[in-house]
């Protein structure tokens, strides 16, 4: 842990942090479970990839990645990433959204259903 808490402060540190936390077993922490601690790191493109591989493994609208919806609402640095307006579709935040009200800094696009900036 205090290692975790040092690299947040040391970039220089986070690659090694990263790479122990993507050796967690799978019975201890799923990786899915360190989506926070990934963003934490900066670890962005990591996390896109986490998410968009748990909703191959489960197709069903609105499944999937869904116990991690309230943190990627949240997330501002995630959520200006190319790849989020098809995140949030897959997930059927986008529909929410429209319904309900984006996030901050975040709005229907022309040619993303989902733009934050």
């Amino acid at each position: 842990m205090t290692r975790f808490v040092d690299a947040l402060e040391d970039p220089a540190l986070r690659p090694e942090v990263v790479d122990v936390l993507r050796r967690v077993d799978p019975k201890v922490a799923k990786q899915l479970d360190l989506v926070r601690p990934y963003l934490q790191l900066g670890q962005v493109d990591l996390v896109y990839q986490l998410l968009f591989a748990e909703l191959e493994r489960d197709r069903r609208p609105g499944r999937g990645a869904g116990h991690q919806r309230r943190m990627v609402a949240r997330g501002e640095a995630f959520r200006k990433h190319p790849r989020f307006g098809e995140l949030a579709d897959r997930m059927g935040l986008a529909d929410y959204w429209k319904q309900y009200g984006y996030p901050d800094g975040c709005r229907a696009g022309p040619d993303a259903s989902v733009v934050c900036s």
